[in-house]
């Protein structure tokens, strides 16, 4: 019975995966951040799934780099969700509520990932995978910042 309903939900989802296009917001400096370079997809319903199941991962999940790369996926995932906000719905009497909203969920999850990797950059200050996820990680946040200006 759940294989009935699994499978052609799957193949759906792959599907309309592959048809998803590259969103571009132009930024006051004339940068362009895409959807592609912060390594997520466009809000949605995949996008939906994906959070369900990285939040599921974050549960599950021993390491705190990883934990932490898959969270920073989440944060920015919220941040295409609140940019396509404000495109389609500039003039939504609650914008701002649901504006908050995000920005606090966002707010929550960067903090988490400093709580981690600081704890974790305390007893591994030369870790190799703790670099390669700081050299993401500040890459990821100026990014972010351009999609706030």
């Amino acid at each position: 019975m759940i294989k009935k309903i699994v499978l052609p939900l799957v193949l759906f989802l792959l599907l309309f995966s592959f048809s998803v296009l590259a969103q571009e917001v132009e930024t006051e400096e004339g940068t362009i951040v895409t959807v592609e370079e912060l390594g997520v997809e466009e809000p949605g319903i995949i996008s939906w799934f994906k959070n369900i199941s990285d939040t599921v991962q974050i549960w599950i999940t021993r390491d705190p780099i990883k934990k932490s790369e898959i969270e920073l996926r989440k944060a920015s995932r919220e941040l295409v969700r609140a940019r396509e906000m404000v495109q389609e719905n500039f003039d939504d009497v609650d914008l701002q509520a649901k504006l908050e909203r995000i920005n606090n969920r966002y707010e929550n999850m960067i903090g988490n990932i400093n709580g981690r990797i600081e704890e974790f950059g305390q007893n591994n200050p030369e870790d190799s995978k703790l670099k390669s996820f700081l050299n993401k990680y500040s890459d990821q946040q100026l990014k972010h910042q351009e999609i706030f200006i």
